[in-house]
């Protein structure tokens, strides 16, 4: 007699879940040289300007967008451009472009959590350590007489939510636009456009990062009170930047061909969201 052996049916590794994928992509975002960078050069500028006792809250403000926003648009680049030469990591963790995609989205969480610790550090050291004025008696007022609602939505849309929006666009360009060279093609044209809306008028200019806050005024050299954007919403400016980050989330992940319908719908609401946002921005 014969004896039939069957041979044993090939091993399927499970696929990974959002979860696990998120985890190993925040560790790689937060391990990362530059975004180490970023964070140290961010936290020792905030600092300084406030053990020195500066009142300039304008250029501390927009300090995390920098650091950690454009910056972090690089870091979210090679870190989707990485995926596709990573053999070790794909054959260990198997999922989906989509399901990768979304995972590096939550990933950027770890920039925005350093962009909103960064907003509370500017307000607690500019209580712990008041500006020395020249001459003593001068008013000096953070962003002039405008509200603490406003004063933090706008700490936080172009500080926090930059710090999420730049490393969220990274992440579109790495999938839609894969070349070398493409983050530093995307970070020349947004400065690019960002200087040139100095002189555009409200409300195209605050479609733009960054333009939520006009100008600063000094006092015998020294700053005393920022301005912001005449006819512009704090509150609104910063719900509809959020809302942008959604949209490049979403249109990242659409670059996955597969059962698209369900994410057209979102993008869909979500550009809708955004447009109504901006029109509550400017009125």
């Amino acid at each position: 007699m014969s004896t039939l052996t069957e041979s044993p049916a090939p091993r399927v590794e499970p696929a990974a879940t959002l979860r696990e994928l998120a985890l190993v992509d925040a560790k790689r975002y937060a391990t990362h040289p530059l975004f180490l960078f970023g964070f140290v050069a961010n936290a020792a500028l905030i600092y300084a300007a406030a053990r020195d006792r500066v009142p300039a809250p304008l250029g501390i403000a927009i300090s995390p967008a920098f650091f950690l926003g454009v910056l972090g648009l690089v870091v979210a680049h090679r870190l989707t451009t990485s995926l596709g030469r990573s053999h070790e990591l794909v054959d260990s963790m198997p999922s989906s472009e989509r399901r990768r995609t979304a995972a590096l989205c939550l990933a950027c969480l770890v920039p925005f959590a350093a962009g909103l610790a960064s907003a509370v550090a500017i307000l607690v050291l500019s209580a712990a350590y008041p500006p020395e004025l020249v001459p003593p008696h001068t008013q000096m007022a953070w962003f002039g007489d405008y509200s603490g609602v406003d004063v933090v939505a706008a700490l936080l849309a172009i500080g926090a939510v930059a710090s999420l929006g730049g490393p969220l666009l990274g992440i579109l360009i790495a999938r839609w636009a894969p070349f070398r060279g493409s983050a530093l093609l995307a970070i020349v044209v947004i400065f690019f456009v960002c200087e040139s809306s100095t002189h555009w008028s409200v409300p195209w200019s605050v479609s733009l990062p960054w333009t939520s806050l006009s100008d600063e005024y000094a006092s015998h050299g020294v700053v005393t009170h920022s301005v912001m954007r005449e006819g512009v919403s704090q509150v609104w400016y910063c719900v509809y930047a959020l809302l942008m980050c959604g949209l490049a989330a979403v249109g990242a992940m659409l670059h996955d061909p597969v059962d698209r319908r369900p994410l057209l719908w979102t993008g869909g609401a979500v550009a809708v969201a955004a447009a109504a946002a901006f029109a509550l921005t400017v009125t």
